[in-house]
Protein backbone atom coordinates (compact mmCIF):
# COMPACT_ATOMS: atom_id res chain seq x y z
CA UNK A 1 0.00 0.00 0.00
CA UNK A 2 2.80 2.37 0.93
CA UNK A 3 4.53 1.54 -2.34
CA UNK A 4 1.43 2.47 -4.34
CA UNK A 5 1.15 5.80 -2.55
CA UNK A 6 4.80 6.48 -3.17
CA UNK A 7 4.38 5.86 -6.90
CA UNK A 8 1.21 7.96 -7.21
CA UNK A 9 2.99 11.31 -7.80
CA UNK A 10 4.92 9.74 -10.69
CA UNK A 11 1.59 8.85 -12.36
CA UNK A 12 -0.12 12.17 -11.63
CA UNK A 13 2.67 14.43 -12.83
CA UNK A 14 2.75 13.06 -16.42
CA UNK A 15 -1.05 13.25 -16.59
CA UNK A 16 -0.98 16.89 -15.50
CA UNK A 17 1.76 17.68 -18.00
CA UNK A 18 -0.28 16.00 -20.75
CA UNK A 19 -3.40 17.97 -19.85
CA UNK A 20 -1.38 21.17 -19.67
CA UNK A 21 0.07 20.51 -23.12
CA UNK A 22 -3.39 19.80 -24.55
CA UNK A 23 -4.75 23.00 -22.96
CA UNK A 24 -1.90 24.98 -24.50
CA UNK A 25 -2.58 23.55 -27.95
CA UNK A 26 -6.33 24.20 -27.54
CA UNK A 27 -5.62 27.84 -26.80
CA UNK A 28 -3.27 28.17 -29.75
CA UNK A 29 -5.97 26.68 -32.01
CA UNK A 30 -9.28 27.74 -30.40
CA UNK A 31 -12.40 25.71 -31.01
CA UNK A 32 -14.96 27.15 -33.43
CA UNK A 33 -17.87 28.93 -31.81
CA UNK A 34 -20.84 26.65 -31.12
CA UNK A 35 -22.86 29.24 -33.01
CA UNK A 36 -21.20 28.00 -36.21
CA UNK A 37 -23.27 24.82 -35.92
CA UNK A 38 -26.46 26.76 -36.66
CA UNK A 39 -26.52 28.77 -39.86
CA UNK A 40 -28.61 31.89 -40.39
CA UNK A 41 -30.53 31.95 -43.65
CA UNK A 42 -33.26 33.94 -45.30
CA UNK A 43 -31.63 36.93 -46.98
CA UNK A 44 -31.99 40.52 -45.88
CA UNK A 45 -34.82 39.84 -43.44
CA UNK A 46 -32.59 37.50 -41.41
CA UNK A 47 -29.62 39.86 -41.02
CA UNK A 48 -30.39 40.31 -37.36
CA UNK A 49 -30.08 36.57 -36.70
CA UNK A 50 -27.14 34.32 -35.91
CA UNK A 51 -27.43 30.70 -34.90
CA UNK A 52 -26.83 29.57 -31.33
CA UNK A 53 -27.32 25.98 -30.09
CA UNK A 54 -28.43 27.20 -26.68
CA UNK A 55 -30.85 29.79 -28.03
CA UNK A 56 -31.73 28.59 -31.54
CA UNK A 57 -31.03 32.08 -32.84
CA UNK A 58 -29.87 35.39 -31.41
CA UNK A 59 -29.45 39.00 -32.43
CA UNK A 60 -26.43 39.98 -34.49
CA UNK A 61 -24.51 43.08 -33.30
CA UNK A 62 -24.65 46.15 -35.50
CA UNK A 63 -27.09 48.71 -36.86
CA UNK A 64 -29.56 48.20 -39.67
CA UNK A 65 -32.80 49.56 -41.07
CA UNK A 66 -35.81 47.30 -40.58
CA UNK A 67 -39.33 47.35 -41.97
CA UNK A 68 -40.82 50.83 -42.28
CA UNK A 69 -37.41 52.51 -42.08
CA UNK A 70 -36.91 51.86 -38.36
CA UNK A 71 -33.29 52.12 -37.24
CA UNK A 72 -32.33 49.20 -35.01
CA UNK A 73 -29.11 49.03 -33.00
CA UNK A 74 -27.88 45.78 -31.45
CA UNK A 75 -24.97 46.15 -29.03
CA UNK A 76 -21.95 43.89 -28.62
CA UNK A 77 -23.74 42.07 -25.79
CA UNK A 78 -26.44 41.18 -28.34
CA UNK A 79 -29.18 43.23 -26.72
CA UNK A 80 -31.10 45.91 -28.56
CA UNK A 81 -29.87 49.39 -27.70
CA UNK A 82 -26.59 50.90 -26.50
CA UNK A 83 -23.73 48.95 -24.94
CA UNK A 84 -24.19 48.33 -21.25
CA UNK A 85 -21.17 49.03 -19.04
CA UNK A 86 -20.94 47.99 -15.42
CA UNK A 87 -24.13 48.90 -13.58
CA UNK A 88 -24.11 52.31 -11.85
CA UNK A 89 -27.85 52.69 -11.26
CA UNK A 90 -31.00 50.60 -11.05
CA UNK A 91 -31.42 48.25 -13.99
CA UNK A 92 -34.41 46.44 -15.49
CA UNK A 93 -34.13 43.74 -18.15
CA UNK A 94 -37.11 43.08 -20.44
CA UNK A 95 -37.40 39.58 -21.92
CA UNK A 96 -39.75 38.34 -24.61
CA UNK A 97 -40.36 38.10 -28.34
CA UNK A 98 -40.73 40.65 -31.15
CA UNK A 99 -43.39 42.64 -29.31
CA UNK A 100 -40.83 43.29 -26.55
CA UNK A 101 -38.00 43.73 -29.07
CA UNK A 102 -40.08 46.37 -30.84
CA UNK A 103 -40.36 45.02 -34.35
CA UNK A 104 -40.89 47.82 -36.86
CA UNK A 105 -40.15 50.74 -34.52
CA UNK A 106 -36.92 52.67 -33.94
CA UNK A 107 -34.68 52.36 -30.90
CA UNK A 108 -36.05 55.56 -29.38
CA UNK A 109 -39.66 54.47 -29.90
CA UNK A 110 -39.65 50.97 -28.39
CA UNK A 111 -41.07 51.17 -24.86
CA UNK A 112 -37.75 50.37 -23.16
CA UNK A 113 -36.09 53.24 -25.03
CA UNK A 114 -38.86 55.65 -24.05
CA UNK A 115 -38.62 54.61 -20.40
CA UNK A 116 -34.84 55.00 -20.29
CA UNK A 117 -35.08 58.47 -21.82
CA UNK A 118 -37.46 59.66 -19.14
CA UNK A 119 -36.07 58.03 -15.98
CA UNK A 120 -32.73 57.50 -14.17
CA UNK A 121 -32.89 53.73 -14.76
CA UNK A 122 -31.33 51.36 -17.29
CA UNK A 123 -34.08 49.61 -19.24
CA UNK A 124 -32.29 46.88 -21.20
CA UNK A 125 -34.23 45.37 -24.08
CA UNK A 126 -33.67 41.60 -24.13
CA UNK A 127 -36.47 40.88 -26.57
CA UNK A 128 -35.68 38.72 -29.61
CA UNK A 129 -38.11 37.98 -32.46
CA UNK A 130 -39.64 34.53 -32.05
CA UNK A 131 -38.37 33.90 -28.51
CA UNK A 132 -40.28 31.63 -26.15
CA UNK A 133 -39.96 31.42 -22.37
CA UNK A 134 -37.41 28.61 -22.82
CA UNK A 135 -35.22 30.83 -24.97
CA UNK A 136 -35.66 33.79 -22.64
CA UNK A 137 -34.53 31.67 -19.68
CA UNK A 138 -31.49 30.53 -21.62
CA UNK A 139 -30.68 34.10 -22.63
CA UNK A 140 -30.96 35.14 -18.99
CA UNK A 141 -28.52 32.40 -17.98
CA UNK A 142 -26.22 32.98 -20.95
CA UNK A 143 -25.67 36.71 -20.53
CA UNK A 144 -28.67 38.44 -18.94
CA UNK A 145 -27.62 37.83 -15.33
CA UNK A 146 -24.19 39.27 -16.13
CA UNK A 147 -25.96 42.64 -16.38
CA UNK A 148 -27.02 42.28 -12.72
CA UNK A 149 -30.67 43.29 -13.26
CA UNK A 150 -32.69 44.43 -10.25
CA UNK A 151 -35.93 43.71 -12.07
CA UNK A 152 -36.99 41.34 -14.84
CA UNK A 153 -39.85 42.44 -17.06
CA UNK A 154 -41.16 39.16 -18.48
CA UNK A 155 -43.32 39.39 -21.59
CA UNK A 156 -43.11 35.91 -23.11
CA UNK A 157 -46.42 34.74 -24.56
CA UNK A 158 -46.97 34.66 -28.32
CA UNK A 159 -44.17 32.26 -29.22
CA UNK A 160 -45.00 29.97 -26.30
CA UNK A 161 -48.63 29.51 -27.25
CA UNK A 162 -47.94 28.95 -30.95
CA UNK A 163 -49.21 25.83 -32.65
CA UNK A 164 -46.11 24.75 -34.51
CA UNK A 165 -44.10 21.88 -35.96
CA UNK A 166 -41.65 21.61 -33.06
CA UNK A 167 -41.53 21.79 -29.27
CA UNK A 168 -38.88 24.00 -27.69
CA UNK A 169 -38.02 21.59 -24.91
CA UNK A 170 -36.98 18.97 -27.47
CA UNK A 171 -34.72 21.31 -29.44
CA UNK A 172 -32.95 23.58 -26.98
CA UNK A 173 -30.32 22.85 -24.39
CA UNK A 174 -31.78 23.90 -21.06
CA UNK A 175 -30.66 26.85 -18.97
CA UNK A 176 -28.89 24.44 -16.61
CA UNK A 177 -26.78 23.35 -19.57
CA UNK A 178 -25.99 26.97 -20.34
CA UNK A 179 -24.84 27.54 -16.78
CA UNK A 180 -22.72 24.37 -16.86
CA UNK A 181 -21.08 25.48 -20.08
CA UNK A 182 -19.90 28.73 -18.55
CA UNK A 183 -18.76 27.17 -15.29
CA UNK A 184 -16.63 24.60 -17.10
CA UNK A 185 -15.43 26.18 -20.30
CA UNK A 186 -15.21 29.94 -19.81
CA UNK A 187 -11.47 29.81 -19.13
CA UNK A 188 -10.50 26.51 -20.73
CA UNK A 189 -9.61 26.07 -24.38
CA UNK A 190 -9.67 22.28 -23.98
CA UNK A 191 -13.18 22.27 -22.54
CA UNK A 192 -14.31 24.62 -25.30
CA UNK A 193 -13.15 21.99 -27.81
CA UNK A 194 -14.94 19.21 -25.90
CA UNK A 195 -18.12 21.28 -25.85
CA UNK A 196 -17.92 21.95 -29.58
CA UNK A 197 -17.32 18.29 -30.41
CA UNK A 198 -20.20 17.18 -28.18
CA UNK A 199 -22.54 19.66 -29.87
CA UNK A 200 -21.27 18.64 -33.31
CA UNK A 201 -22.30 15.05 -32.63
CA UNK A 202 -25.86 16.26 -32.10
CA UNK A 203 -25.92 18.71 -35.01
CA UNK A 204 -27.35 16.36 -37.63
CA UNK A 205 -30.57 15.81 -35.71
CA UNK A 206 -30.90 18.93 -33.59
CA UNK A 207 -29.27 21.88 -35.29
CA UNK A 208 -29.39 23.16 -38.84
CA UNK A 209 -30.56 26.48 -40.26
CA UNK A 210 -32.28 29.50 -38.84
CA UNK A 211 -34.17 31.57 -41.36
CA UNK A 212 -37.50 33.00 -42.41
CA UNK A 213 -40.45 31.17 -43.86
CA UNK A 214 -44.11 31.72 -44.60
CA UNK A 215 -46.80 29.40 -43.31
CA UNK A 216 -50.35 30.54 -42.76
CA UNK A 217 -52.10 27.45 -41.45
CA UNK A 218 -51.39 26.72 -37.76
CA UNK A 219 -50.77 23.04 -37.10
CA UNK A 220 -49.05 20.76 -34.62
CA UNK A 221 -48.53 21.07 -30.87
CA UNK A 222 -47.92 24.17 -28.83
CA UNK A 223 -44.29 25.29 -29.02
CA UNK A 224 -44.26 25.36 -25.22
CA UNK A 225 -46.93 23.13 -23.62
CA UNK A 226 -48.82 24.99 -20.97
CA UNK A 227 -47.26 23.18 -17.99
CA UNK A 228 -43.79 23.92 -19.35
CA UNK A 229 -44.86 27.52 -19.70
CA UNK A 230 -46.03 27.59 -16.09
CA UNK A 231 -42.75 26.03 -14.92
CA UNK A 232 -40.70 28.54 -16.92
CA UNK A 233 -42.56 31.56 -15.51
CA UNK A 234 -42.08 30.14 -12.02
CA UNK A 235 -38.38 29.73 -12.77
CA UNK A 236 -38.03 33.45 -13.48
CA UNK A 237 -39.37 34.08 -9.99
CA UNK A 238 -37.05 31.49 -8.45
CA UNK A 239 -33.99 33.03 -10.09
CA UNK A 240 -34.79 36.56 -8.99
CA UNK A 241 -35.86 35.48 -5.49
CA UNK A 242 -32.40 33.94 -5.05
CA UNK A 243 -30.89 37.28 -6.08
CA UNK A 244 -33.21 39.37 -3.87
CA UNK A 245 -34.59 40.95 -7.03
CA UNK A 246 -37.98 41.31 -8.64
CA UNK A 247 -40.10 40.18 -11.56
CA UNK A 248 -42.82 42.16 -13.30
CA UNK A 249 -45.04 40.24 -15.71
CA UNK A 250 -46.11 42.07 -18.85
CA UNK A 251 -49.22 40.55 -20.40
CA UNK A 252 -49.02 41.30 -24.13
CA UNK A 253 -51.95 42.62 -26.19
CA UNK A 254 -52.99 42.09 -29.81
CA UNK A 255 -55.60 43.38 -32.22
CA UNK A 256 -58.20 40.91 -30.96
CA UNK A 257 -58.24 42.74 -27.61
CA UNK A 258 -59.44 45.93 -29.33
CA UNK A 259 -61.85 44.30 -31.74
CA UNK A 260 -62.92 40.91 -30.31
CA UNK A 261 -64.30 38.27 -32.66
CA UNK A 262 -64.31 35.32 -30.24
CA UNK A 263 -65.02 35.00 -26.54
CA UNK A 264 -62.09 32.71 -25.67
CA UNK A 265 -59.19 32.72 -28.15
CA UNK A 266 -56.45 30.05 -27.90
CA UNK A 267 -54.06 32.26 -25.95
CA UNK A 268 -56.54 32.66 -23.06
CA UNK A 269 -55.13 29.81 -20.90
CA UNK A 270 -51.57 31.11 -21.31
CA UNK A 271 -52.61 34.54 -20.11
CA UNK A 272 -54.27 32.87 -17.14
CA UNK A 273 -51.01 31.04 -16.34
CA UNK A 274 -49.18 34.38 -16.27
CA UNK A 275 -51.85 35.95 -14.08
CA UNK A 276 -51.83 33.10 -11.56
CA UNK A 277 -48.03 32.89 -11.55
CA UNK A 278 -47.77 36.58 -10.75
CA UNK A 279 -50.05 36.03 -7.76
CA UNK A 280 -48.12 32.93 -6.65
CA UNK A 281 -44.79 34.81 -6.82
CA UNK A 282 -46.05 38.03 -5.30
CA UNK A 283 -45.06 39.79 -8.53
CA UNK A 284 -46.80 42.80 -10.09
CA UNK A 285 -48.55 42.27 -13.42
CA UNK A 286 -49.38 44.87 -16.06
CA UNK A 287 -52.55 43.86 -17.89
CA UNK A 288 -51.95 45.45 -21.29
CA UNK A 289 -54.95 43.82 -23.01
CA UNK A 290 -57.26 45.59 -20.56
CA UNK A 291 -55.35 48.88 -20.82
CA UNK A 292 -55.28 48.81 -24.63
CA UNK A 293 -59.00 48.07 -24.67
CA UNK A 294 -59.70 50.91 -22.23
CA UNK A 295 -57.78 53.36 -24.43
CA UNK A 296 -60.68 53.45 -26.89
CA UNK A 297 -58.26 53.21 -29.82
CA UNK A 298 -58.88 51.10 -32.87
CA UNK A 299 -56.57 48.18 -33.77
CA UNK A 300 -54.95 50.12 -36.63
CA UNK A 301 -54.18 53.00 -34.27
CA UNK A 302 -52.18 50.78 -31.90
CA UNK A 303 -50.80 47.90 -34.00
CA UNK A 304 -48.91 47.64 -37.28
CA UNK A 305 -50.15 44.08 -37.80
CA UNK A 306 -51.76 41.36 -35.70
CA UNK A 307 -49.69 41.81 -32.55
CA UNK A 308 -46.79 44.24 -33.02
CA UNK A 309 -47.46 47.63 -31.36
CA UNK A 310 -46.73 50.76 -33.39
CA UNK A 311 -45.50 54.08 -31.99
CA UNK A 312 -48.80 54.68 -30.19
CA UNK A 313 -48.80 51.18 -28.75
CA UNK A 314 -45.25 51.45 -27.43
CA UNK A 315 -45.99 54.89 -25.98
CA UNK A 316 -48.98 53.49 -24.10
CA UNK A 317 -46.88 50.56 -22.82
CA UNK A 318 -44.16 52.95 -21.61
CA UNK A 319 -46.67 55.22 -19.90
CA UNK A 320 -48.52 52.45 -18.12
CA UNK A 321 -45.36 50.64 -17.09
CA UNK A 322 -43.88 53.84 -15.69
CA UNK A 323 -47.13 54.54 -13.82
CA UNK A 324 -47.08 51.06 -12.27
CA UNK A 325 -43.42 51.30 -11.25
CA UNK A 326 -44.03 54.75 -9.78
CA UNK A 327 -46.97 53.43 -7.76
CA UNK A 328 -44.64 50.74 -6.39
CA UNK A 329 -41.96 53.39 -5.58
CA UNK A 330 -39.43 51.52 -7.70
CA UNK A 331 -36.46 51.79 -7.79
CA UNK A 332 -36.34 53.62 -4.45
CA UNK A 333 -38.20 50.67 -2.92
CA UNK A 334 -37.01 47.32 -4.31
CA UNK A 335 -39.48 44.96 -5.91
CA UNK A 336 -38.97 41.45 -4.57
CA UNK A 337 -40.62 38.12 -5.32
CA UNK A 338 -40.65 34.68 -3.77
CA UNK A 339 -40.40 31.29 -5.41
CA UNK A 340 -43.83 29.68 -5.75
CA UNK A 341 -44.38 26.38 -3.98
CA UNK A 342 -45.09 24.78 -7.37
CA UNK A 343 -45.92 25.90 -10.91
CA UNK A 344 -49.57 26.82 -11.32
CA UNK A 345 -51.86 24.40 -13.12
CA UNK A 346 -54.19 25.60 -15.86
CA UNK A 347 -55.92 23.32 -18.36
CA UNK A 348 -55.30 23.91 -22.05
CA UNK A 349 -58.33 22.73 -23.97
CA UNK A 350 -56.80 23.99 -27.22
CA UNK A 351 -53.75 21.69 -27.25
CA UNK A 352 -53.92 19.46 -30.29
CA UNK A 353 -56.87 21.40 -31.68
CA UNK A 354 -55.06 23.77 -34.06
CA UNK A 355 -56.62 22.49 -37.26
CA UNK A 356 -60.07 22.26 -35.72
CA UNK A 357 -59.85 25.75 -34.25
CA UNK A 358 -58.30 27.60 -37.16
CA UNK A 359 -60.06 25.57 -39.82
CA UNK A 360 -63.62 25.63 -38.56
CA UNK A 361 -63.45 28.96 -36.76
CA UNK A 362 -61.94 30.81 -39.71
CA UNK A 363 -64.39 29.30 -42.18
CA UNK A 364 -67.26 30.54 -40.07
CA UNK A 365 -65.68 33.94 -39.59
CA UNK A 366 -65.25 33.48 -35.86
CA UNK A 367 -61.47 33.63 -35.71
CA UNK A 368 -59.20 36.65 -36.06
CA UNK A 369 -57.32 36.94 -39.33
CA UNK A 370 -53.62 36.19 -39.24
CA UNK A 371 -51.92 34.27 -36.47
CA UNK A 372 -52.74 36.63 -33.64
CA UNK A 373 -50.04 34.86 -31.72
CA UNK A 374 -51.77 31.49 -31.73
CA UNK A 375 -50.23 29.89 -34.76
CA UNK A 376 -47.27 30.12 -37.10
CA UNK A 377 -46.92 32.76 -39.77
CA UNK A 378 -43.92 34.34 -41.51
CA UNK A 379 -40.93 34.70 -39.22
CA UNK A 380 -37.65 33.28 -37.92
CA UNK A 381 -37.70 29.54 -37.38
CA UNK A 382 -35.31 27.30 -35.48
CA UNK A 383 -33.47 24.32 -36.85
CA UNK A 384 -35.82 21.44 -37.48
CA UNK A 385 -35.10 17.75 -37.94
CA UNK A 386 -35.21 18.16 -41.71
CA UNK A 387 -34.64 21.16 -43.99
CA UNK A 388 -37.76 20.09 -45.86
CA UNK A 389 -39.88 20.53 -42.76
CA UNK A 390 -38.77 23.79 -41.14
CA UNK A 391 -40.50 24.99 -38.02
CA UNK A 392 -41.88 28.53 -38.25
CA UNK A 393 -42.47 31.11 -35.57
CA UNK A 394 -45.22 33.67 -35.23
CA UNK A 395 -43.02 36.72 -35.53
CA UNK A 396 -42.63 38.20 -38.94
CA UNK A 397 -42.03 41.24 -41.04
CA UNK A 398 -45.55 42.08 -42.19
CA UNK A 399 -46.23 41.78 -45.92
CA UNK A 400 -45.10 45.15 -47.21
CA UNK A 401 -44.24 48.21 -45.11
CA UNK A 402 -46.19 48.60 -41.86
CA UNK A 403 -48.49 51.60 -41.41
CA UNK A 404 -46.68 54.89 -41.03
CA UNK A 405 -45.84 55.25 -37.31
CA UNK A 406 -47.62 58.56 -36.96
CA UNK A 407 -51.03 57.24 -38.02
CA UNK A 408 -53.69 57.09 -35.33
CA UNK A 409 -54.29 59.31 -32.33
CA UNK A 410 -51.74 61.75 -31.01
CA UNK A 411 -49.49 59.88 -28.55
CA UNK A 412 -50.30 60.72 -24.92
CA UNK A 413 -47.94 63.13 -23.19
CA UNK A 414 -45.15 61.54 -21.14
CA UNK A 415 -45.85 61.04 -17.46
Amino acid sequence: MKGRLARAPFAVVPALLLLGGMEGLARLAPAPSPSSLVHADGGDRAILLEGNPYLGWELKPGSRVEAGGALVTVNQQRFRGPDRPKKTRARALALGDSSIYGFGVADSIVFTGQLEDRSPVDFVNGGVPGYSSFQALNLLALRGLDLDPDLLIVGTLWSDNNFDSFVDRELLLGSDGVNLRYVLSARSGLLNWLEYLALYQRSSSRFGKVGWMTQTTPAGPRRVPIQDYAANLARFCEIMAERKGGVLFLMLPNREDLSPTVSAPPWTPYREVMRQTATACGAPLLDLPALFSASGASPSQMFMDEMHPNINGHTLIAQQLQALLTSLSWPARPITVHAPAAPVEVADTFEGQAEKWFGGARKSGNSPSGSGGAGPSPGPHPPGPSPSAPAPSHTQPPPGPPPHPTTGPTPPAPL
